[in-house]
């Protein structure tokens, strides 16, 4: 398996300008990398989901459920569906049908309990565009380890029925659609919002949060008079990490590194090492935004 070496310099990428490449782990799937391994494998990455059988023509068999034994794989949904099915355990052979959307989001653990796959079910008609980001390979079905990282579990004696009509996203405001010991699933449409601190009428949705019980994964409101205040963990300054940033919609300023501010539009993705030590309150650097900004954040941990 590659790794991902230390970043020391911030890299901002327009993904709107980026190409469309093969994306060698699904058939007929396009991607646009963000970040790759030193084995040249797209670790971070914007992919085109195509609709109906893009998954099941690839599969050893249909139905075809799985776990994954040791990577972590998170997904936002940009656009699109793409009907999914996750089980409770291996007895349960109808599973949850979760209709991904625009707005869903999957954060998904390695390991027995995050037990999902594919059903002779309802097929997306649309297809999907996600940003995804994982610490590993090995859970796409055409990477070459995918039978060792992908453990295939059968399905009970029997098994005859299937879901067929989605499940919907909790109504008290956490946005849950589906949680198992080791996936969430939230529609963040659905979520409630929370204060932003360090900011002017700012708001979050907490996605995923670490061991220590803060934010790992956000989505951010900044509205219009904000400066840039986007700092995922900024108390552990030292450590091994870099933060991740994805403007989902409007104008995002940020230094650009010359003593300047450039504004980032939707689709920006930012990459970049942990920030100095400092509270929330005092990471805000740059001018007032003209316009505002809907992003998304995360903060990788694991380089191996």
């Amino acid at each position: 398996m590659g790794v991902l070496e230390p970043i020391s310099e911030t890299r901002i990428v327009d993904t709107r300008t980026m190409p469309w490449e093969t994306f060698p782990g699904l058939p007929n799937s396009v991607m646009k990398p963000l970040v790759i391994d030193s084995d040249g494998v797209a670790r971070v990455m914007i992919r085109v989901i195509k609709p109906s059988k893009e998954l099941a023509t690839s599969l050893p068999t249909m139905p075809y459920r799985h776990y994954h034994s040791s990577v972590a794989e998170h997904t936002y949904y940009l656009a699109g569906d793409l009907p999914h099915w996750d089980y409770a355990s291996p007895e349960d052979g109808v599973g949850a049908l979760v209709d991904f959307k625009a707005g869903y989001f999957l954060d998904g653990n390695p390991g027995p309990g995050g037990l999902h796959g594919i059903e002779d079910g309802p097929r997306s008609k649309t297809g999907g565009i996600v940003l995804n980001w994982r610490n590993g390979v090995g859970n796409n079905s055409l990477e070459p380890n995918f039978h060792e990282e992908s453990i295939q579990v059968d399905y009970p004696a029997g098994k005859s029925t299937v879901a067929t009509v989605a499940a919907e996203s909790a109504t008290d405001g956490s946005g849950v659609v589906y949680q198992s010991e080791a996936r969430t699933i939230l529609d963040t449409r659905a979520m409630r919002w929370q204060q932003f601190p360090g900011t002017k009428g700012g708001y979050i949705k907490v996605l995923a949060r670490d061991p220590d019980g803060v934010p790992k994964t956000l989505l951010g409101w900044l509205p219009r008079g904000n400066s840039e205040a986007l700092r995922t963990r900024p108390d552990k300054a030292g450590q091994q990490f870099r933060e991740n940033i994805y403007v989902l919609r409007g104008s995002l300023p940020h230094p650009d590194g010359n003593g300047g501010f450039i504004h980032l539009p939707e689709g920006t993705y930012i990459d970049r090492p942990v920030v100095p030590d400092s509270p929330w309150e005092e990471a805000a650097t740059t001018p007032e935004m003209m316009v505002g900004a809907t992003v998304l954040m995360w903060r990788a941990e694991d380089f191996a």
